[in-house]
């Protein structure tokens, strides 16, 4: 899939989550049904914090002039495919959403580092070749490679709460 097409996708998918889990009662949005599932007002805290994290990322790459070579490891497309598949994976301490999230907040940042997110996306130079942002065990990574990542982080949790029957 070309960029541009990643990125059209991800604007239409993300727009479709967004609007499912708002339209729910606070109190729905707060369930959480046990175990490691989430409840939906989390996870989308919890994707506002990893949006916000890439944003940081290529703020701070941009700041500081980073290039390089993209990494080229095995490690994006295997967890972009567990990622698509719906595969449980361990979530860094650092991308977790408060136990308790109030539901309006987490869209309010939902949104904020979603426009963010996909700004820089739509600005992007050479989204393919040119590395964006260091970003933490996945070393130098392009916009595409990102937009990749953020997708198949959606629809992750999209699967996992729609499993759970939570939207």
């Amino acid at each position: 899939m070309t960029f541009q097409a990643l990125l059209t996708h991800f604007k239409r998918e993300r727009e479709a989550f967004r609007n499912r889990i708002g339209k729910l009662e606070p109190a729905r949005a707060a369930h959480k049904p046990g175990g490691d599932v989430w409840s939906a007002a989390q996870v989308i805290g919890h994707m506002a914090i990893a949006e916000q994290f890439y944003v940081n990322a290529i703020v701070e790459a941009a700041e500081l002039g980073i290039e390089g070579t993209p990494t080229q490891s095995l490690i994006i497309p295997i967890g972009c495919l567990i990622m698509n598949l719906g595969i449980p994976i361990p979530n860094p301490p650092e991308m977790e959403p408060p136990s308790e999230i109030d539901l309006q907040e987490a869209l309010q940042g939902f949104d904020s580092a979603g426009e963010a997110f996909i700004s820089w996306m739509e600005a992007a130079e050479d989204p393919i070749h040119k590395v964006m942002a260091k970003a933490g065990k996945l070393g130098n990574v392009t916009a595409h490679q990102m937009l990749k990542i953020t997708d198949s982080h959606l629809t992750y949790h999209k699967i996992r709460l729609e499993r759970a029957r939570l939207i």
